[in-house]
């Protein structure tokens, strides 16, 4: 539940705790207070940040504790507040009060000032509540959004992916005897797998024959190489370009 800046203070002027931190509602550091100052530089310290603080959630952690650690911060857990600011709470908002006519202390058309102070309190109270959870409902779509953004970066970077990969599967299918109306990956892997159940009929010639050498190759480097379409259009570019090294290469692969 969120706390009054003064009821914190006066936590501090009461144990005399001058450490204090402070974390915006993303709990990320925003003020220290961990020098060896007095309770009243400490809390001019803290109304200092506070008077030019955004409107905000503030998780602000008082230290119990005098005694510092070997890195310089305060030993033991601190007390845990939350201060939820609004330039409501930075105004001075002046009472008038008036004697009624039984003597009792009143605010303004002759309510009670106790009245009213437990009436303004509560208000206090409710807006700061209203104010918590409408930041909260800030962060959650702040968070759906980043997710969003997410998902929509890893989709579009697949799909670059996927289309990048048909083009190059499109250049190398004629290679193979497919046509060009081969419909990239899922045309090579249809006419892959089919050729593939037909393996089991013996070709009847000497084309039928390397067809099926190749189909099976493919089928093969497809399971096994994630780079397979990149690196057979190399190796297309090597034995159109350089046919001597493309030779050398078969070569050794047929010697391994």
């Amino acid at each position: 539940m969120a706390q009054t800046l003064e009821y914190i203070k006066s936590v501090m002027r009461e144990q005399n705790l001058p450490f204090f931190a402070i974390h915006d509602d993303s709990y990320r550091s925003q003020y220290e207070q961990f020098q060896a100052v007095d309770v009243k530089e400490s809390i001019k310290r803290l109304d200092n940040f506070f008077d030019h603080a955004k409107d905000s959630l503030y998780n602000v952690y008082v230290f119990k504790t005098t005694q510092k650690k070997v890195d310089g911060t305060p030993k033991g857990s601190p007390y845990e507040y939350q201060v939820v600011l609004t330039q409501t709470l930075k105004e001075e908002t002046p009472i008038s009060g008036t004697m009624g006519s039984m003597g009792m202390n009143t605010g303004g058309q002759g309510v009670p000032l106790d009245s009213f102070l437990g009436s303004k309190d509560e208000i206090m109270n409710l807006r700061l509540q209203v104010m918590k959870l409408e930041m909260e409902k800030e962060a959650i779509k702040n968070q759906y959004e980043r997710e969003i953004t997410a998902l929509k970066e890893a989709h579009d970077k697949e799909m670059s992916s996927e289309n990048r990969i048909q083009g190059i599967v499109g250049q190398i299918a004629p290679m193979f005897g497919f046509g060009n109306g081969m419909n990239g990956l899922s045309g090579v892997a249809e006419m892959v797998q089919k050729e593939t159940n037909n393996l089991s009929t013996k070709p009847t010639n000497t084309m039928e024959n390397e067809k099926a050498k190749v189909i099976a190759a493919v089928n093969a480097l497809l399971e096994l190489d994630p780079n397979f379409a990149e690196n057979l259009q190399l190796l297309a570019k090597l034995a159109k370009t350089k046919p001597a090294v493309y030779k050398q290469a078969v070569t050794l692969l047929k010697g391994m």
